[in-house]
């Protein structure tokens, strides 16, 4: 193995450990994991051990929907979630319409298992490109 893809391969493996770092780090996290029962608890405990970001994302994003309830949050945060969940027009429409589309959105994503894509809030740390 050459030294470059010596160099490579760590690289991504940093990446990947920085990555996964910020997501257990994440408010989001924090939230759905205090509120989480204590079998959930030791679930996710689980996870982190094996390093299985994929299952903590889709933990976190179930958790969330369970947790939220819509008209109470503000309007940037729905417009924030109408995007994740790829909303037609979330940006200019009223907080009551998007209120229901984001409703449709999360019973199709149900309906049709597909992944809603997470993307953890910033906390004020300056994050390294990868």
């Amino acid at each position: 193995m050459s030294l470059g893809r010596i160099r490579t391969n760590l690289h991504a493996q940093y990446c990947k450990a920085r990555q996964f770092h910020y997501l257990v780090e994440s408010e989001d996290f924090g939230l759905v994991f205090e509120s989480a029962t204590p079998n959930k608890q030791k679930y996710v405990r689980t996870l982190v051990r094996l390093g299985d970001m994929t299952n903590i994302k889709k933990f976190i994003r179930e958790e969330l929907l369970k947790l939220t309830p819509f008209h109470q949050m503000s309007i940037r945060q729905l417009r924030q979630m109408g995007q994740r969940l790829r909303v037609r027009g979330y940006n200019t429409l009223h907080k009551g319409t998007l209120v229901q589309e984001i409703q449709h959105a999360v019973e199709r994503v149900k309906e049709s298992s597909q992944r809603i894509p997470y993307q953890p809030q910033q906390t004020g740390t300056t994050q390294d490109s990868c």
